[in-house]
């Protein structure tokens, strides 16, 4: 709690700019890299950098502004990002407490699964046209989870080189099933 001070300024300037930075991945790369789910990164590395329960809260923040630009109805992609958020922070402090960079591929992987599922299960709550959807989605989401895994995996192993809190070691596991 004592840095929130400090990452407060950081995370109020990495919104707009991750925000942007995503946009322009779709826009100006070509097919296989426009894929790459920038905001999904950036969550991932949040939760292992800081392993703190308020990236859950960032990931609101993030998606709020993402979600003024979707076409489907507001707050269909937040819920959808922050259910994401919380079974990935539950995955990394239960299970997946090692930092290594597959750790990371396997939890942006897990993130964009579960994403990606509660946002089509929202949509389809919603009843919003959803002719070919399945089909898509799946062709869409394989490519991405790809994609991105591989640009986690690569991105972890460059800053694991420079902070050295991203060596190889075991996080806090959270004990899920002892009584207080």
């Amino acid at each position: 709690m004592k840095h929130s001070f400090i990452f407060l300024p950081l995370w109020l300037l990495a919104v707009p700019l991750l925000f942007f930075l995503h946009v322009a991945v779709i826009i100006f790369l070509p097919y296989p890299f426009s894929e790459i789910n920038v905001l999904a990164t950036a969550v991932v590395m949040a939760v292992i950098i800081t392993e703190s329960g308020a990236v859950v809260w960032w990931t609101f923040c993030l998606f709020y502004l993402f979600d003024w630009y979707t076409v489907g109805p507001f707050g269909l992609v937040l819920s959808a990002a922050v259910l994401a958020a919380l079974v990935l922070f539950w995955l990394y402090r239960g299970i997946l407490s090692n930092r290594e960079f597959w750790s990371a591929a396997i939890l942006v992987a897990v993130f964009l699964i579960f994403f990606r599922i509660f946002s089509a299960g929202f949509f389809w709550l919603r009843a919003v046209d959803q002719s070919g959807l399945i089909a898509s989605l799946f062709r869409s989401v394989t490519v991405e989870i790809f994609v991105t895994a591989s640009f986690v995996s690569v991105w972890y192993l460059l800053l694991a080189r420079f902070l050295p809190s991203l060596k190889v070691t075991h996080a806090k596991r959270m004990n899920l099933y002892a009584k207080n």
